[in-house]
C-alpha cells in the first residue's frame, strides 16, 4: 500500500485497493504456474495452432468444414511451432497432409464463400430483428410481416448476386 493511503479520498482508496488486489493475483498466478509445470504447458498449448484445430474440430458443425480445411491448409507454415521441443530434437517430421495448388485454391474459395454466407445470415438476422423466431417457433401475429421481410431480403440478395436465369430458377426452388 502507498504510504499516504489514509489521506486518499474514498474513490482513490478503492482504486488503490483494486490495484493491490490485481498485483496480488498476478503474483499468485505466476507462483502457481512456475511450481506446476504441467499447468504451464497446458496454458502454453492453448495459444498454439494445434489447440485451435482440436478445439474447432469438436465444433465442426458450428464452424463448418470449409473454415476447418482453411485453418489446416494454413497450418503447414506453422508446423514446426505445433511440435513440442522433444519431437523437434529427434528429427522434425514433415507436415502429414499435402495439398495440390488447385485444392488449396478450392479450400480458400470455400472458406471465403462460407464467410460470405455467415455475413449474409448476420445481415438477415439484423434486418429481421425482434421478429426472428426463437428456436424456429414463429408467433402467429408476426407471420405476415416476417414473410414480407424475407421476400424483401430474398429479392435484394438476388439483385446483389446478379445471377443468371438458370441460377435464379435454382434459387427459387
Amino acid at each position: 500500500m502507498r504510504e499516504d493511503f489514509n489521506m486518499l479520498s474514498a474513490a482513490e482508496k478503492a482504486a488503490e485497493g483494486k490495484l493491490q488486489y490485481s498485483k496480488a493475483l498476478l503474483v499468485a498466478y505466476r507462483r502457481l504456474i512456475q511450481k506446476n509445470l504441467p499447468l504451464k504447458m497446458t496454458i502454453e498449448l492453448q495459444a498454439t495452432a494445434a489447440f485451435t484445430i482440436l478445439k474447432l474440430s469438436r465444433r465442426i458443425f458450428e464452424v463448418g468444414e470449409a473454415h476447418l480445411q482453411a485453418i489446416i491448409s494454413r497450418l503447414e507454415s506453422d508446423w514446426s511451432d505445433v511440435l513440442n521441443a522433444t519431437q523437434q530434437q529427434a528429427g522434425e517430421p514433415s507436415f502429414p497432409l499435402s495439398f495440390y495448388d488447385s485444392e488449396r485454391e478450392q479450400i480458400e474459395a470455400d472458406a471465403e464463400a462460407a464467410y460470405a454466407g455467415i455475413q449474409g445470415m448476420e445481415e438477415i438476422k439484423r434486418r429481421l430483428g425482434p421478429l426472428l423466431p426463437d428456436k424456429g417457433a414463429m408467433q402467429a401475429q408476426y407471420y405476415a410481416e416476417m414473410k414480407r421481410l424475407l421476400r424483401e431480403v430474398k429479392e435484394e440478395l438476388l439483385h446483389d448476386l446478379a445471377l443468371d436465369d438458370e441460377s435464379t430458377q435454382i434459387f427459387y426452388r
